[in-house]
């Protein structure tokens, strides 16, 4: 009884193992072709070859639906073909499949992006980075093309945002364009007509960067439309103060400026003092010549 149950077990143990010989072959032969070809389709996209790298590719898929790498690849080089449409069905049909990894979503979610962009669908587009932010919050590419889409849009508080975090994230200064957003942001009050409010987003610019030049220009034109010279060119002053080199910017609204005040010394004064800090500056001195020339000097 005792050696038949002994030859039962190693009649069972050497079928498993025969068959477990058999399986490991079996995948040996399937899995071999599979990788190989699936390298060779990377090697070739590596090389530029893309038609190479395409066939690859597709046989990799036809033979390993599960290779998620070789079908965002494939999309990819539908979307280098000027052929996003077809990129965009190969890359939203992975985002059906249950099982992904994180990581995986993103690279599709990617994928999807640059293809909605080149299709300039920039609103389905920033839906792709709103979903990779999901899975993801700190992901630099991500909030980098959201608040780009936010610029555009004029949207500055959400840009303000996201802006901030990357500075926190990346240890940068961000001041300056903090800075500019609230010039941004002043500019749409003032275009509604009001100019109050809009002054109070110039002078928070200013807060938050002392040599935004844009904010002092903005508070002087601000004041100028409201017939308030004096303290426009108050303001219209402060950037030859601040970087004299660059003050040309406001040449043409201190001329405009002192004339209509009848104080027409003043820009000539203006010049001057600018030129001692910038000797160099040609428009300057071409203003200045073109002054004394009209006063007959």
């Amino acid at each position: 009884m005792t050696q038949t149950v002994i030859l039962l077990v190693t009649a069972v143990v050497a079928v498993s193992a025969i068959a477990y010989y058999f399986y490991r072959r079996s995948l040996t032969v399937s899995d071999a072709p599979d990788r190989y070809t699936y390298i060779e389709g990377l090697k070739a996209l590596l090389r530029g070859q893309d038609e190479l790298a395409f066939t690859r590719l597709k046989e990799t898929v036809s033979a390993d639906t599960n290779n998620i790498d070789a079908y965002i690849l494939l999309g990819n080089i539908f979307r280098r073909k000027k052929k996003p449409e077809q990129a965009l069905q190969v890359h939203r049909d992975l985002t059906y499949r249950s099982g992904l990894s994180p990581s995986e979503k993103k690279e599709v979610l990617t994928a999807l992006y640059n293809d909605l962009m080149e299709m300039r669908d920039e609103s389905s587009a920033m839906k792709a980075i709103t979903e990779i932010i999901k899975l993801f919050p700190n992901d630099r590419f991500a909030m980098k093309s959201l608040m780009q889409f936010h610029e555009k849009s004029g949207e500055w508080k959400e840009a303000a945002l996201i802006r901030k975090k990357l500075n926190k994230l990346e240890g940068g200064d961000s001041q300056k364009m903090l800075a500019l957003y609230k010039v941004f942001e002043g500019y749409d009050l003032s275009e509604q007509g009001d100019r109050h409010r809009a002054r109070i987003f110039f002078k928070e610019a200013i807060h938050l960067d002392k040599n935004c030049m844009a904010a002092y220009v903005a508070i002087g034109d601000s004041y100028y439309d409201e017939q308030r010279l004096e303290d426009a060119l108050g303001y219209w002053t402060k950037p030859i103060a601040i970087r004299p080199c660059e003050g040309h910017i406001v040449f043409e609204r201190l001329k405009k400026g002192f004339f209509e005040v009848g104080r027409y010394g003043d820009y000539a004064d203006t010049l001057s003092n600018l030129l001692q800090a910038c000797p160099e500056h040609l428009t300057a001195r071409l203003e200045l010549a073109y002054f004394m020339e009209k006063k007959g000097m």
